[in-house]
Parts: structure tokens; C-alpha cells; sequence
């Protein structure tokens, strides 16, 4: 009964203390309030390491986009994750449905590059902004060049950052 009482403590304090109290806690000495004060140094250096997180996430993704790696790029995604195509009336959701997409249009899009517009991160969310061009090697707009912008939200999942969609807004 006692350790159910423990656990129930931790689970209530875990919820009402909050990510940044949490990790406070990581950092003897300091108050949550350090890390909510966005001006502080330990708050701008924990806002750094969370941005270097995501922005590995990126650099994985598109590693595995030009190694044509279908199966990497799914696992990249939260069970949740969800890309979806506007201009295409198109939304592709979960591991299974992300990976037929990508193997569906790896083969026909070799080489894809980003440039960052904005990125920004909180607690256990992200947010990424890009503008992307691509040269399709087959099907539509094969031999030109596509591009848009790319609206990507990470979530933080355990100690791993997941993406949890994708919108590519073509605009090509």
C-alpha cells in the first residue's frame, strides 16, 4: 500500500510540477522559474540543446531521404505521425502508411534540399519551418525543380524527438 502511495507522489508531482521544474532538478541550485524565464542562461542553454536535438532529427532525416531508406524515414515519426499533402488531398498516417509514401516517392524525388525559415521549441514540442526544392526524376514535373515550404512538429518522447507531422505546401 506504502509504494503505491510513493507512486501515485511521483506520477501527481510529475504532472503538476511540469517539464520545467522537472528538469530544474537536473540543475542543483536553480528554480523552475531559471528555466521558464526565457532570458536566463540556463534556460537559453537547455532551449540550445533542445534545438540541436531536433535539428539531428533533421539531419538524420535527410541522410536516410538520400540514401532512399524508406523504413529509417518511418521510424523518424511518432506512432501518431502524419505527412500530409494539401495540394494532393492527400494524408498519410503511421509508421506503415509514412513508409508506402516514402517508397512511393523516393525513387522519383533522388535529392531534396531545406533551407531553415524558423524553428522554435517548448517543454516537449517543435516546431520547424522550411523552404525545400526538389528535382523530380519521373512522373509530374520530372526534369524541373519542385519546392514549397515544409511545416514540421516534433514531439519529445521519452528522451527522443519524434516527428509528429509534416505538411508540404507545394508550391511549384
Amino acid at each position: 500500500m506504502r509504494s503505491a502511495a510513493v507512486i501515485c507522489g511521483v506520477v501527481l508531482s510529475s504532472i503538476m510540477l511540469g517539464p520545467a521544474a522537472l528538469t530544474a532538478q537536473q540543475y542543483p541550485g536553480r528554480s523552475a522559474r531559471d528555466l521558464r524565464d526565457r532570458n536566463s542562461r540556463l534556460a537559453v542553454e537547455y532551449r540550445q540543446g533542445l534545438l540541436a536535438d531536433v535539428s539531428r532529427v533533421m539531419v538524420t532525416w535527410r541522410d536516410a531521404w538520400e540514401a532512399d531508406d524508406a523504413s529509417s524515414l518511418a521510424r523518424l515519426y511518432s506512432d501518431k505521425g502524419v505527412i500530409i499533402r494539401p495540394i494532393h488531398g492527400a494524408a498519410y498516417r503511421g509508421h506503415g502508411e509514412i513508409e508506402g509514401f516514402f517508397t512511393e516517392v523516393l525513387p522519383t524525388v533522388r535529392a531534396i534540399s531545406t533551407d531553415v525559415l524558423d524553428l522554435d521549441v517548448a517543454d516537449r514540442m517543435a516546431y520547424l519551418v522550411t523552404k525545400y526544392t526538389s528535382s523530380p526524376s519521373q512522373g509530374i514535373g520530372a526534369g524541373g525543380t519542385m519546392h514549397g515550404t515544409l511545416v514540421s512538429v516534433f514531439q519529445l518522447e521519452g528522451r527522443n524527438w519524434r516527428i509528429r507531422s509534416q505538411t508540404f505546401l507545394d508550391e511549384s
